[in-house]
């Protein structure tokens, strides 16, 4: 429960930090960078989770396991934030433009 606040209350600070950007927006851009928000972190959650768990779990050794783990972590993340960040740019024609910079 705590964590689906902690995840609430990232999601109002982040609206909060770009009202300016997102009064700029139609109402369907709005929804349409929702919608591919919510879809990259499920996949990158997903990625994490599944894919960090079943390919450290092939290593015996705890440290390689960890160091396998952290970095799947590291290249889910990466590449979550790249897609997500072209996805915005798009669905908005450029008002986010440098937002992952």
């Amino acid at each position: 429960m705590l964590n689906f606040i902690l995840f609430l209350l990232f999601i109002l600070f982040i609206i909060n930090d770009n009202k300016e950007k997102l009064k700029e927006l139609t109402n369907l851009q709005r929804v349409g960078i929702a919608i591919p928000f919510i879809g990259v972190l499920a996949v990158v959650t997903s990625c994490i989770y599944y894919g960090g768990h079943w390919l450290a779990g092939h290593f015996n050794s705890t440290f390689i396991s960890y160091a396998i783990f952290i970095i799947v972590v590291i290249i889910s993340i990466y590449g979550g934030r790249w897609l997500l960040f072209t996805l915005i740019n798009w669905i908005s024609k450029g008002v986010f433009l440098g937002s992952g910079k």
